[in-house]
Order: structure tokens, then sequence, then C-alpha cells
């Protein structure tokens, strides 16, 4: 039998987290890590605020330093998803301006020259003109063809189609350049 008495055991420092590093004793001074750290990062004498700036600009040009290494490595590449993007865009615009501009849409009556009719004469022709719509809603309801509506529901899916996709290598490209 063994003397449980005689086991020493250690579980860690207290309050300490898995993977957690400690830079700084409970009194608040460093501990040796942390003076090495503090000097490596030349942050000897500067404020919280200086920090977070050189932090910051430090940040921004890796950043900057990454994209610049991956246009370098690959210069055909990255014009290639240029091109595609920009293809993309002018296929959406054209889809665009197809449904706004297509036939049947947007039609606007000339403004006619009333100057010469008295009010009676005006509504007369405005009676007349509710009388006739009135009919043809009733009695002869306008049809539209199939192969409109669904060439018209097509251009709007694919200009909804052509926009997403836009966006999506938009948003590709400008992950590619900040992760390098």
């Amino acid at each position: 039998m063994s003397d449980y008495k005689l086991v020493l055991e250690h579980h860690g420092i207290l309050g300490q987290k898995w993977g957690v590093r400690r830079f700084q004793n409970k009194d608040g001074s460093l501990t040796a890590e942390g003076k090495k750290r503090r000097n490596r990062y030349g942050a000897m004498d500067k404020t919280d605020d200086e920090l977070k700036e050189f932090t910051r600009r430090r940040n921004l040009e890796k950043s900057y330093n990454r994209a610049m290494e991956f246009e370098e490595e690959n210069p055909r590449n990255l014009q290639n998803v240029r091109n595609t993007v920009n293809d993309v865009r002018t296929a959406t615009n054209a889809t665009q301006n197809l449904v706004r501009n297509a036939p049947g849409r947007n039609k606007s009556n000339p403004r006619l020259d009333l100057s010469d009719k008295s009010d009676k004469e005006l509504r007369d022709a405005i009676n007349r003109e509710l009388l006739e719509r009135q009919y043809n809603q009733v009695f002869n309801a306008p049809q539209v063809s199939r192969g409109r509506v669904l060439a018209e529901q097509g251009l709007q899916t694919t200009g909804d189609v052509l926009a997403i996709t836009a966006a999506g290598l938009g948003i590709a490209v400008s992950l590619k350049k900040l992760l390098g």
C-alpha cells in the first residue's frame, strides 16, 4: 500500500487559465518574461496611448507589406481577378439598364396643347377616356405574352446574381489582399 501523505502535487497558479502566460506579478511588477516582452516591443517609456498608436501602425504596415508581396508574387492572377470583377460589374449594369429600359416601361405621353379647348370639352374628353379604360379593364384585360414575362424575370434574376457575384468577388479580393 502506498502512503498518500508523501505525494507532492502541483495544480498551477491560483486563478491562472490554461494557455495564458503571466507577465505581471500580483503587485503589478513585471516578471522576467514580462520585462523581456516589454523591451522587445520598444515600450519601455511609452504611455498607453502611444502603445496603442504604435501597435495600430505596426499592424497597418504588416497588412500593407502582405498586400504588396501578394501583388508582386501574383501580378497576373490579381489582374485577372480585377478584370473579372470589372466584367461582372459591366454585365450587371447592362442587365439593369435592359430591365430599366425594357419596352413597355416608363412610357410617358406627350403633353397636349389644351389652351383652345373649353372646360366642357376637357371634361367630356376625360370622361370618355375613363369610360374606355374601365371598359377595357372589364372586358379586354391586357394580355402580356408569356415570353415577355419570362424574359423580364430572367433579366431580373440575372442582374441579381451578377450583383451578388460582383460583391462576393470584391470581398474575396479584399480578403486575399489582407490575409496575403
